[in-house]
């Protein structure tokens, strides 16, 4: 008869599954650095983002992959899809990250004084008396919550908060997302504009038709599948078909260049406007503007938030429905917000 010992062995009892050897030497800094890569799509950028080599990056995917036996990623020449096994992964590792930043949740509870750390994704140059105002109130009456703003554009907001790697952001959202929550904070309508060295500067005799070939400076999310699809829309129904001479995230550099008559463009009329008193722009067709476009409190639904990245968004959306924004109070209380 075998020992009862050696048939546990032959059964696999006492053998570290596969599975339980992966969680022993699983690297929660590689499942960090795949997040980034996914996110960014390009290994060049998730360096930068994560502040390493690019040969650091690769090496920590060469790793992760090692690890967990199969292939994440697919190359094709410069570019990559996440394979099958990617998609999990990534799927999981963002659901880890979110159970990361909720241990503070429970560190933070049980202080007196609320304290701790947020990060706010949002668009870079936004002026708002609302916003600035409950900034001010919040840090005012929680002053040991400190907070990161992280600038970038809408789209990268939008897909931080569906993958988990953020919780709270500010930006455009023309429609409603899965799992994602809005408020507005305001509202700009958008105007087509040029600038004084062009020849329809200061002309009131100008039709949409004369406009069919100018060139065109635009935003980055100008686009079809782009959160300023409207803008994109109106040009293919009015025909215009003139070359894209510029394009940016930011509504400053979009400005410079209908200014430095790179092309005629489209502005939130609000922001446009002092450059059109000030005589260094023109406001062109049609006088009904373009399309408008909200600014939005955006947050992730299913997140695991810590005390203070609740109290923050509880606080926010408050403010937000004693301050309502309306189309006769926005412009005067904005001046400039990014368009990505």
């Amino acid at each position: 008869m075998s020992d009862p010992a050696n048939r546990t062995a032959e059964a696999g009892h006492g053998i570290p599954r596969k599975s339980e050897q992966l969680i022993d030497r699983l690297d929660w800094n590689l499942l960090r650095t795949f997040i980034a890569i996914a996110h960014e799509g390009n290994i060049t950028r998730a360096a930068s983002s994560l502040r390493l080599t690019q040969s650091a990056v690769s090496q920590a995917l060469r790793r992760l992959e090692k690890q967990i036996g199969y292939a994440l990623i697919v190359r094709n020449g410069s570019r990559f899809t996440l394979s099958s096994h990617g998609e999990k992964v990534l799927r999981l590792a963002s659901d880890i990250y979110g159970s990361i930043k909720a241990i503070s949740n429970e560190i933070e509870s049980g202080a007196e004084e609320v304290g701790g750390h947020i990060r706010l994704l949002t668009l870079s140059s936004i002026e708002s008396v609302t916003y600035d105002t409950f900034l001010a109130s919040f840090h005012e009456r929680f002053p040991r919550i400190s907070l990161e703003i992280i600038c970038i554009r809408s789209e990268d907001i939008l897909s931080s908060l569906q993958k988990k790697t953020a919780n709270i952001g500010i930006g455009l959202c023309p429609r409603a997302l899965p799992r994602i929550g809005r408020s507005l904070i305001m509202e700009q309508s958008y105007g087509l504009y040029c600038g004084r060295s062009h020849r329809f500067f200061g002309k009131n005799d100008i039709s949409l038709r004369d406009l069919a070939q100018e060139n065109f400076v635009r935003s980055e999310a100008d686009r079809i599948d782009g959160l300023l699809s409207n803008i994109t829309i109106f040009r293919n129904e009015m025909d215009f078909s003139g070359w894209i001479a510029g394009t940016s995230c930011s509504i400053q550099e979009i400005t410079r260049m209908i200014v430095a008559n790179y092309g005629i463009g489209c502005l939130p009329e609000h922001i446009a406007q002092p450059w059109v008193d000030a005589g260094r722009l023109w406001r062109l067709p049609p006088a009904s503007g373009i399309t408008t476009s909200g600014i939005f409190l955006l947050w992730n639904r299913d997140g695991r938030y810590s005390n203070s990245e609740r109290i923050f968004l509880e606080q926010f959306q408050n403010h937000l429905q004693i301050s309502p924004s309306s189309p006769d109070s926005w412009a005067a209380n904005t001046t400039s917000a990014n368009t990505g």
